[in-house]
C-alpha cells in the first residue's frame, strides 16, 4: 500500500481525535455551567479571587502592599482592524530595516484592573510579565468614564466562546484622563492575556468556573460603585 496512504489515514485518525476531545470538552463545559448554582458560585467569588491572588497571580497583591483588593479582573489594548493595520506596518518598516533578516512582531502585555474602595487601580506589564506602570483613578475620574458592552465580528472562535448557555461578553471601558482617555477591552470572564492581545479560556472545565465568576463579580461590584459604569452581567449580583 503506497506510504501517502498511510500518511492520510493517520491525519484522519488524530483529526477524528482532536474532533472528539473538542466535543467532550464542549459536552462537559454545557453540562457544568448549565447545572451551575449560579447564586452560591457569586457568593464563592472572593475565595476564588483569593485563590488567584495567592498563585500565579500574587503578583498583584504584591503590587497593591497594604491596599485591598476588593475586585479584580484582567483587560487589554483596544485592536481595531486599523491598529492591526498600523502594527503590521510598523513591523514591516522594522524588517525592511534589517533587510529582512529580522522578522518583527508587535507584543502586546496584559493589563489588569483592581477596584479597591472608590478608586482602580490600572496595573500594565512588560513583556517579562513585570509591573511597568501602576495608575489610580480616582471617584472623580471614574465618574466621568464611560464602560459599554461591544458586538464583536464574528471569525474569531475566541470571540464566540461559550460557557454553557452563557456567551463570552466583551466591555469596552473609557477611563477620564486629562489628555485622550485609555480605552480597554475585558469580559464578562477572567481571562489569561496573552502576548497577541488575545485572551485564553482555561482548558480544564473545572478552571472556567472561577474565571467566569471572578470577571463577573468584577463588573458587578465596579457597577454597584459606579452606576456610570453597571453593565449586564450573567453572574448574579449579590
Amino acid at each position: 500500500m503506497p506510504i501517502y496512504v498511510y500518511i492520510l489515514s493517520g491525519f484522519i485518525i488524530i483529526y477524528a481525535l482532536v474532533f472528539l476531545l473538542y466535543k467532550n470538552r464542549m459536552r462537559k463545559t454545557a453540562d457544568t455551567f448549565n447545572n451551575l448554582d449560579l447564586n452560591s458560585e457569586a457568593r464563592n467569588a472572593a475565595t476564588y479571587q483569593m485563590d488567584y491572588l495567592e498563585g500565579g497571580y500574587a503578583f498583584i497583591k504584591e503590587q497593591l502592599k497594604t491596599t485591598p483588593v476588593d475586585a479584580f479582573t484582567s483587560a487589554r489594548a483596544q485592536h481595531t482592524p486599523t491598529d492591526e493595520a498600523k502594527d503590521m506596518a510598523k513591523n514591516l518598516v522594522k524588517g525592511a530595516a534589517t533587510m529582512g533578516t529580522v522578522r518583527f512582531r508587535t507584543v502586546h502585555t496584559p493589563k489588569y484592573l483592581v477596584l479597591s474602595g472608590d478608586s482602580l487601580h490600572l496595573l500594565d506589564t512588560d513583556k517579562n510579565g513585570d509591573i511597568s506602570a501602576h495608575l489610580i483613578f480616582d471617584r472623580q475620574r471614574l465618574t466621568n468614564s464611560t464602560l459599554q458592552e461591544t458586538t464583536k465580528p464574528g471569525g474569531s472562535s475566541f470571540m464566540q466562546q461559550k460557557f454553557g448557555n452563557y456567551s463570552l461578553r466583551t466591555y469596552k471601558l473609557s477611563l477620564n484622563t486629562d489628555d485622550q482617555p485609555i480605552v480597554l477591552d475585558l469580559y464578562s470572564s477572567f481571562l489569561n492575556i496573552g502576548p497577541q492581545n488575545q485572551g485564553s479560556v482555561a482548558l480544564r472545565v473545572q478552571d472556567m468556573v472561577p474565571q467566569f465568576v471572578v470577571g463577573g463579580n468584577f463588573l458587578n461590584k465596579l457597577g454597584n460603585k459606579y452606576p456610570n459604569l453597571k453593565v449586564t452581567t450573567d453572574l448574579p449580583n449579590i
